[in-house]
């Protein structure tokens, strides 16, 4: 595969990505991890880890996660075609929304549609999480895991907390991802 085809691979793959993605970054993962994996050959783990390094970096998920795939891809000439291809279909899509918003105002209809993507939107989060849980807890592929090991027990205990802190005390979760960083340090 050429360089030239690579590039106009990664813009399309990217561009479909950010078409048919609702619901935010964490949305496209699954439709982001199996376009890189059949066709770029990045390995699960290695997206594992592009996805981790995308969530700490500032800006968008999507878009940090196109960089860093058209660069490993095509180098810097494949990242800008990766970050326009994830960014273009929103930018259209919001001029559209907008022209069509102006001409139909508030149909039922509308709310309807919404209320039809809402539980599509919480399947493919679900998906996501699932993806992260695989790869956090049975990374090895084994189906089981033994709770005495200190690995698996932390990784209940700091979800658990983090979880049960941002739910009902409102904790601010950039604290919560320094501590987590921190203890995956000293525990892992």
């Amino acid at each position: 595969m050429t360089l030239f085809t690579q590039i106009v691979q990664l813009f399309f793959s990217f561009f479909k990505i950010g078409l048919f993605s609702y619901g935010g970054g964490l949305a496209m993962v699954p439709i982001i991890r199996d376009e890189m994996v059949a066709k770029f050959g990045i390995a699960i783990q290695e997206f594992a880890d592009i996805t981790t390094v995308s969530q700490m970096t500032p800006g968008p998920l999507a878009v940090n996660m196109a960089t860093y795939v058209g660069y490993k891809v095509a180098g810097i000439v494949g990242s800008v075609a990766a970050t326009i291809g994830v960014a273009l279909p929103s930018f259209l899509l919001i001029l559209l929304v907008v022209f069509l918003l102006r001409k139909v105002g508030d149909l039922p209809q509308m709310n309807w549609i919404m209320k039809g993507i809402r539980p599509v939107t919480v399947g493919v989060l679900c998906s996501a999480g699932i993806f992260f849980i695989e790869q956090s807890v049975f990374r090895s592929g084994a189906l089981s895991f033994d709770l005495s090991d200190i690995r698996y027990m932390s990784f209940v205990i700091i979800g658990l907390v983090l979880f049960l802190s941002i739910r009902f005390k409102k904790v601010n979760q950039i604290w919560w991802l320094l501590l987590a960083g921190g203890l995956g340090l000293v525990l892992f």
